[in-house]
């Protein structure tokens, strides 16, 4: 662990030691992590995990933390918050209405997004408190609508540390389930195909759900 720390600080990854995880999960349990990760890129992603592996340190990828229950023990390990990448949107509009977002994006800042550029598609999502990464890892969705029907590809470190990105259809993608909860794939960002629509019909749609 000495050496992995060390590491980090060497590549001026920033984390904290210590960390209490009931401050980074709804539910507000749980005891610290030894080590607590926040890259801040993709590239920095990566080299946390790489790390991790070439010290024998077991990690844990950690989104929004609204679907965890952490232990009062805490973590053994490394637990890496990709909530602190800076990899926000990109809106590729003459490619069919693409939007790419970054795994530790929140889906409500993706929504939102989609709605100010008046695209539809995502309106179920809104009230999804989840990252991209980790709804796209078990095919979230809620009042009739999923990631499924929305995502176009992702793109994701694998486990033998290639990036690579794949078609949605090869993905496995059925009820809150992906093939990455078998591959250990850790997502790096998603496209999604969405549609023009009316922003008055979206927003009122967004809130409607958000409701209830």
């Amino acid at each position: 662990m000495e050496r992995l720390k060390q590491q980090l600080q060497a590549e001026k990854i920033r984390f904290a030691e210590n960390e209490p995880l009931s401050a980074h999960c709804t539910f507000k349990i749980g005891g610290p992590a030894d080590v607590f990760a926040r890259p801040e890129t993709e590239e920095q992603l990566c080299r946390v995990i790489a790390l991790c592996k070439a010290c024998g340190v077991k990690y844990y990828l950690l989104g929004n933390g609204s679907n965890i229950l952490f232990e009062d023990a805490g973590y053994r390990g490394v637990v890496v918050d990709t909530t602190a990448l800076k990899m926000g949107i990109g809106f590729l509009e003459n490619v069919y209405d693409a939007v790419i977002a970054g795994a530790g994006l929140k889906l409500s800042a993706l929504c939102k997004a989609a709605l100010d550029s008046s695209l539809t598609g995502l309106e179920f999502a809104y009230g999804i408190p989840g990252t991209v990464g980790g709804a796209v890892y078990m095919n979230a969705g809620a009042y009739g609508g999923e990631m499924k029907d929305v995502l176009v590809s992702v793109t994701y470190l694998t486990r033998e540390g290639e990036i690579v990105t794949e078609d949605a259809a090869n993905l496995d993608l059925s009820y809150r389930h992906s093939i990455f909860e078998e591959n250990g794939g850790c997502i790096l960002s998603a496209k999604f195909h969405l549609k023009r629509g009316d922003s008055a019909a979206i927003k009122a749609r967004m809130d409607e759900l958000m409701q209830k």
